[in-house]
C-alpha cells in the first residue's frame, strides 16, 4: 500500500507523469482494453460495455481464441465472467454463495447457462462441481478456494484444465496441483478497472482442451 501510495505522489507532483497520464485515456494499451470503461463502471468490461472476467488482460488474451463452442466449464463464483464465458461455451454452470448475486446474474444467462447458490463454509460450495462432471475448464474465482481445488481435479474432463485467479496469494494450496502433475501457466498483469499487478494462472496436462 505505501509503493503504490508514492506512486500516485509522484505522478501528481509531476506535471509530465502527470500529463502522460491523462494521454493514456485517448490512445494506447489501456484505451485498446477498456480499462478506463471498467474503471468508470466499476465492473469488468471492455470498451464497448461487453462483460468479461476480472482476470489479468493477458490472459484474456490468451484464453479467448482458444474457447470452442462445445466446451462445458464451470465456474466457482459468479459474475459478468459467467456472461463472458455463456457466450462462448456449450454449457456454464456457477455456483455463487451469495444468493442475491446469483439470482441477478442468473436472470441474465442464456439457457445454455445457469447459477446455483451454495453457503460459504457449507461443502455444498466446493461438492458443486461435481454435479455435471466432467468439465473441460473449471474455474476458481471464489470462495474457499482451496477446497474448490481439491474438487476441481477430480471433476475435469480428460483434457481439463484449471484456470486460478490471484494466483500469486501464497494462501493458494496449488501444491495439490502440483502433485497431480499439473504444469502452470502465469499471467501476470493488471486487470479491468485496477492498477495493481497480479497472476492468473492455467494448470494444464497433455492433451488438454486448450492446445498448449
Amino acid at each position: 500500500m505505501i509503493e503504490r501510495l508514492k506512486a500516485l505522489f509522484a505522478v501528481l507532483v509531476s506535471p509530465r507523469l502527470l500529463k502522460a497520464l491523462v494521454s493514456f485515456r485517448y490512445s494506447g494499451y489501456l484505451l485498446d482494453v477498456g480499462w478506463f470503461e471498467a474503471f468508470r463502471r466499476r465492473m469488468p468490461v471492455r470498451g464497448s460495455g461487453e462483460p468479461i472476467p476480472w482476470t489479468t488482460y493477458p490472459f484474456l488474451e490468451f484464453i479467448e481464441p482458444r474457447l470452442w463452442r462445445d466446451l462445458r466449464i464451470f465456474e466457482y463464483g459468479c459474475g459478468n465472467s459467467t456472461l463472458f464465458w455463456a457466450a462462448r461455451a456449450a454449457t456454464v454452470v456457477a455456483v455463487e454463495h451469495d444468493a442475491a448475486w446469483a439470482a441477478r446474474i442468473g436472470k441474465m444467462l442464456p439457457p445454455s447457462a445457469r447459477v446455483a447458490h451454495a453457503p460459504q463454509g457449507s461443502a455444498a460450495y466446493p461438492d458443486a462441481v461435481r454435479e455435471g462432471a466432467p468439465w473441460d475448464i473449471v474455474v476458481v474465482d471464489g470462495v474457499d478456494r482451496n477446497a474448490c481445488l481439491e474438487r476441481a481435479v477430480d471433476a475435469l474432463s480428460q483434457g481439463g484444465v484449471i484456470v486460478l485467479d490471484d494466483s500469486e496469494r501464497p494462501e493458494y494450496a496449488t501444491n495439490i496441483l502440483r502433485e497431480r502433475k499439473f504444469r502452470r501457466l502465469d499471467f501476470w498483469g493488471i486487470s479491468p478497472g485496477y492498477w495493481y499487478r497480479k497472476c492468473t494462472s492455467v494448470f494444464y496436462r497433455d492433451g488438454n482442451a486448450l492446445g498448449v
